[in-house]
């Protein structure tokens, strides 16, 4: 980060900072968590040396800071990944079955299947990945996009967005096998892209893969404003994560679809914005049925939830109507509303495993 940057992290009340240079937020106030790979570690170290290039000590006599470190919290990596082995539920693995047999996909992966099986070796014979990690990763689905009756199937193939993620990373650290071509990357990033969409853009499929994450997040919020904050409840919450994460988030989230797959280290904020109201407003009775499992704010303060990828704002369609357009921000309610709805779908297994059997 650069001195620019410290404005990306901030807090809308008052026009306050929470992270500047010059008013640094207290480590005990950041709390962070990481899927348990090598390369999201590290990423999310570079972050908070970024943020704390002097290191923790933050020059205060009044701090206590022998005990001034911040944990990385990696044990939920299966629940910031939104294609684990095995699926979440049994909805997600039967829907996202489902998705990949409709037929145009199934024409479309088979076109790409030779470069998955290439690229899939040439990675293997580099010893990028491991041959068991790749049965691992692949097993259980025709994820080399091969056709599900075809007996080359049961090839160790990665998956797209694997893929994807490995090369796009091997390539910017110009560590990408010379029987790799560029172009042949481009490929495979496309088609990640184009099959991550297709699949997370179902209604139901990104708030499967993502309702814990999803869940999580809200929590967090939640907490902000409920409890009464004391002087290491944390204030910054950081994810690190993979470009999967990110689109699946932003699909289950329905925010505007970026135009092509995230670049290396993006970042997607999530922001909660306090507006003061100057006068008390009416009391408002939900008519929500699950309304008594739905937190109630103060009421002389609306709070809203704003969505940014890079620093570009992402509108939220949730609860957006036919006719209305979808908003820069999301009142809280709202969104946590759509949250508990989440539960829903585990009474949709039977619909799906219908579906399922109809398109097979």
């Amino acid at each position: 980060l650069n001195d620019k940057n410290y404005s990306s992290l901030n807090y809308n009340n008052n026009n306050n900072k929470l992270f500047t240079k010059e008013k640094a937020l207290h480590p005990k106030r950041i709390k962070a968590r990481s899927t348990d790979f090598p390369r999201t570690v590290q990423s999310l170290q570079a972050l908070l040396v970024g943020l704390f290039p002097d290191g923790i000590s933050l020059n205060n006599d009044n701090d206590d800071n022998d005990d001034c470190f911040i944990e990385v919290d990696l044990r939920h990596s299966k629940f910031h990944i939104p294609d684990p082995q095995p699926r979440h539920t049994k909805q997600q693995e039967l829907l996202e079955r489902q998705l990949a047999l409709r037929e145009h996909m199934i024409q479309k992966d088979y076109a790409m299947s030779p470069l998955a099986i290439k690229v899939t070796n040439e990675l293997m014979v580099q010893n990028v990945i491991q041959v068991d990690e790749a049965k691992r990763i692949s097993s259980g689905f025709h994820v080399g996009g091969l056709s599900p009756n075809d007996n080359e199937n049961k090839m160790t193939v990665l998956p797209w967005a694997q893929l994807a993620e490995v090369t796009k990373c091997l390539r910017v650290h110009n560590l990408l096998p010379s029987n790799i071509t560029h172009e042949e990357q481009d490929w495979i990033v496309q088609h990640a892209s184009w099959r991550w969409f297709e699949t997370m853009r179902h209604p139901k499929m990104g708030k499967l893969a993502m309702h814990h994450m999803m869940t999580d997040i809200i929590s967090n919020i939640k907490n902000m404003i409920q409890t009464e904050q004391k002087d290491d409840d944390a204030l910054l919450h950081i994810y690190s994560a993979h470009d999967s994460t990110l689109i699946a988030l932003m699909c289950a989230f329905q925010l505007d679809p970026p135009t092509h797959w995230p670049e290396y280290a993006s970042y997607l904020k999530i922001e909660l914005i306090a507006i003061m109201e100057e006068e008390q407003p009416e009391p408002k009775i939900s008519e929500n049925p699950s309304s008594t499992a739905i937190a109630t704010f103060p009421t002389n303060v609306q709070y809203y939830v704003r969505f940014s990828l890079n620093g570009s704002i992402l509108r939220c369609a949730i609860g957006r109507t036919e006719n209305e357009d979808a908003l820069d921000m999301i009142p809280l309610e709202k969104l946590q509303e759509y949250i508990l709805d989440l539960s829903h779908l585990d009474n949709d297994t039977e619909e799906i495993m219908e579906a399922t059997s109809n398109t097979e």
